[in-house]
């Protein structure tokens, strides 16, 4: 007699078949052979992220298991059967008529980690994913091209772009919809409304991607044709920076504050030529003295946040970028030459210490990132609570530490956790307090170490040990500021060892690769890359007088225009062709983003090489660059702000010394030190190629130019005596008479008496020099002395 089933275990059996059914889009939770051998070899390497353990073991292992990236690791355990970008993702997705989902990110982004453990962690997300879609996994740190290039379609879709960045696409790569983070809720009714549109309306999304890629297209064909760039346009970009400023509290906008730093470094340049307005100068300090004082600032070990979720610069996501803790240094040692801050050159040395103690390889290469987050909380490891303070200060010094990093019970953060930031520098703090800087500067740093050594205690945050090529060439342009700035050598012996780590082991016959990892190199240089190695390499030129730096900038330059010119249309690619595999478009802009664009860059290395060298198809390649972008400039000048700075550059002079003359064959450096509080002694060096010479201050035919100094017109000093060199008379080849002439190495040196002003003194250098055959046209050279000794 056969028994009919209950109604509980007729339940239980429907239950059972509806997980085997839903779960049949899931990845197997037995890992295969070749996967299981990869986590193996991975183990202790990295801290698989996951919710779904089996046997204390990760259920899920995808393909990304096979990456190096620490973003793509972070994503190897998910149930998501993950691509990385490449041929398989786009065959599946052909073959299997699926669009794509595409995400891109970087390990140390929060609400990349957020999204992961919501959405991409989920079950039942990954079966949607799984079954309706090819699911594409970017670093946007590896690949910035692609990063840029999707980047410009979510702008058309939604006006706005961040990271996480979430982008869907026709099996042809071309976007229909494109967007940032979402919640699980709305990323799943996403996916359901996206898979149906692709089910229902094929045709119709596939006519939307293909209009979307025309308006990219249109809009990039617009840049072409143009001419060279002009004043007007530089002021308008100036202006439309200096209409967004936050008088208040520094920055630009009222809500979240990011540093912002190409519109910084233009408010710098702008400064720098610009002495007798104050507006860019205001500008620029201000931001700079509220982010120093700020909680984007770390005030115990240095270095900067990405960036702060209020407008006051308290409170940050926690994440420290190396490309930020490079190009704030930059702006604040190369400030503080226009006018001496004790604060801003203290921040910039504890922000390259930080580099050199937290971020640098023992090989000399330096890491990407610092996370945000811990296995605690974001943040939770640069977080004070008052209990955490009183334990680890006595009396004296927590009355004191709570005055000065404004501590209180409750805080910042919503649990009253505390962000350590200051509201006066450490001068006016110590003449608030009657006392010298000296005394309080002992006392300040007595309590940062005692809070470090409690620091020192907690869970610290990951760090990302991919070495990126592009922001080594920052790291190494920062150091060699710090070493010029500062007048410590240390600076440039890292750099040095940076330099030399990227020559010797992120490049082969065919050229450089991106990343270094683990021991590997991946990816292909892109034009970042190689743009900002090349202006490294001349600025260790410029600080080591080595040749060999020069010599490695020209094949850098070579292997730039033989791999990314595009000979139709002018500029420069952002990849080489190899690497637009599977990108509607190959790249090209020069519209700044987090970073100064790599066309602009590009440009300006090139011209400060044709410079040094003599060469002229460097500065041809280089107004190469800048006509191309010209006519997209004028449009919206705001958003090209690298481009403008390295148009300036080109038509007048670099900010910075040394400078060179007479088409590099002469180098010019400066060194100025006080004497009393009012006079300073004033050396200058000139350093004359073999062959060439300069006519004296005193010529003895009055036709000639002299070589003489004076202030500019700008400044605020006096120039007191000066003293040039004892002149060499000579008859040479182009004259019958004879002639007054400077050779070899010439030091000029004078005594300055300070005005009213605060800022540094401007001089101009006027100079004409001369071989046996030609006279080159007169030079004027106008530069800002930087204090130390030559």
């Amino acid at each position: 007699m056969r028994r009919s089933l209950t109604p509980l275990l007729l339940f239980l059996l429907m239950l059972a078949n509806t997980i085997t059914l839903a779960d049949t889009h899931l990845l197997t939770e037995n890992m295969d052979q070749e996967r299981q051998d990869a986590f193996d070899a991975r183990q202790g390497q990295y801290q698989p992220r996951t919710k779904h353990l089996c046997n204390a073991q990760p259920c899920y292992t995808n393909r990304l298991i096979h990456e190096n990236s620490p973003y793509l690791l972070q994503h190897a355990h998910n149930p998501i059967d993950w691509f990385s970008w490449g041929e398989a993702a786009f065959e599946k997705a052909k073959k299997e008529n699926k669009p794509i989902f595409l995400s891109i990110g970087y390990a140390a982004c929060h609400w990349c980690h957020v999204m992961e453990e919501e959405s991409f962690d989920d079950r039942e997300i990954a079966t949607l994913l799984n079954e309706y879609f090819v699911a594409i996994k970017v670093d946007r740190e590896q690949r910035p091209d692609i990063d840029e290039f999707y980047a410009h379609a979510v702008m058309y879709f939604q006006g706005i772009q961040g990271w996480p960045m979430s982008v869907f696409l026709t099996p042809a790569g071309q976007a229909f919809f494109g967007g940032g983070y979402y919640t699980r809720e709305q990323f799943k009714e996403l996916l359901i409304s996206k898979k149906d549109e692709w089910r229902d309306q094929q045709a119709h999304v596939i006519k939307k991607s293909q209009h979307v890629l025309e308006q990219l297209q249109t809009n990039r064909n617009e840049t072409l044709h143009a001419s060279s760039l002009g004043g007007k346009i530089r002021m308008q970009a100036i202006t439309d920076i200096l209409s967004m400023q936050d008088i208040d509290y520094g920055g630009f906008g009222e809500a979240s504050k990011f540093p912002r730093e190409p519109w910084l470094l233009l408010l710098l340049d702008d400064s720098f030529n610009n002495l007798s307005s104050e507006h860019s100068y205001t500008a620029l300090t201000n931001t700079l003295t509220h982010i120093a004082r700020g909680g984007i600032h770390d005030h115990l070990s240095g270095g900067f946040f990405r960036y702060t979720t209020d407008q006051f610069w308290k409170v940050p996501h926690f994440e420290k970028m190396l490309y930020s803790q490079a190009l704030l240094s930059i702006l604040y040692l190369q400030t503080s030459i226009i006018q001496p801050n004790n604060e801003y050159t203290t921040v910039a040395e504890q922000t390259l210490n930080f580099m050199l103690q937290s971020m640098q390889a023992p090989d000399g290469g330096f890491y990407a990132s610092l996370d945000a987050d811990t296995a605690e909380g974001e943040g939770h490891y640069y977080i004070w609570y008052e209990d955490q303070f009183k334990s680890a200060l006595n009396t004296r010094e927590m009355k004191l530490a709570d005055q000065y990093y404004n501590m209180d019970k409750h805080g910042e953060m919503n649990d009253g956790g505390n962000i350590l930031y200051t509201t006066l520098s450490l001068e006016d703090f110590a003449v608030s307090n009657h006392t010298s800087i000296q005394t309080m500067r002992k006392k300040i740093d007595m309590i940062n170490n005692e809070l470090l050594a409690v620091r020192a205690n907690r869970t610290p945050p990951a760090l990302d040990k991919k070495i990126i090529m592009s922001w080594n060439g920052m790291a190494i342009i920062a150091l060699v500021n710090g070493a010029q700035v500062l007048n410590k050598h240390i600076y440039l012996e890292r750099a040095k060892q940076t330099a030399d780590f990227i020559w010797n082991n992120m490049r082969d016959d065919q050229g450089f690769y991106r990343v270094h990892i683990q021991g590997s190199r991946e990816q292909t240089a892109h034009l970042e890359d190689y743009a900002w190695y090349l202006n490294a390499l001349i600025k260790l030129y410029d600080a080591d007088d080595n040749i060999k730096w020069l010599d490695r900038a020209e094949i850098i330059a070579t292997l730039m225009k033989s791999g990314f010119l595009d000979k139709k249309n002018g500029g420069l690619f952002q990849t080489a062709e190899a690497d637009k595999n599977f990108l509607p478009l190959r790249p090209k802009t020069a519209i700044d983003k987090t970073l100064p664009s790599a066309n602009a860059t590009a440009s300006q290395g090139l011209t400060r090489l044709a410079r040094r060298t003599g060469k002229n198809e460097y500065r041809i390649l280089a107004e190469n660059i800048l006509s191309s972008f010209a006519t997209e400039t004028r449009g919206n000048p705001i958003a090209y702000s690298g481009l403008l700075i390295a148009s300036q550059e080109f038509h007048h002079q670099e900010n910075n010394l040394p400078l060179f003359a007479a088409r590099g064959n002469i180098r010019v450096n400066a060194k100025m030190s006080a004497l009393t509080d009012n006079l300073y002694s004033l050396d200058i060096e000139l350093k004359i190629r073999d062959t060439w010479h300069i006519n004296s201050s005193q010529p003895l035919d009055k036709q000639l130019i002299a070589t003489n100094i004076k202030m500019s017109e700008t400044s605020d000093w006096i120039l007191e005596t000066v003293q040039y060199p004892k002149d060499k008379v000579a008859i040479l080849g182009f004259s019958k008479e004879p002639l007054s002439l400077y050779e070899r190495n010439v030091r000029i040196h004078a005594t300055l008496l300070k005005g009213k002003t605060t800022r540094n003194p401007r001089l101009q250098l006027n100079l004409q020099a001369c071989n046996d055959q030609i006279c080159l046209p007169p030079e004027q050279l106008e530069f800002i002395p930087v204090p130390g000794n030559l």
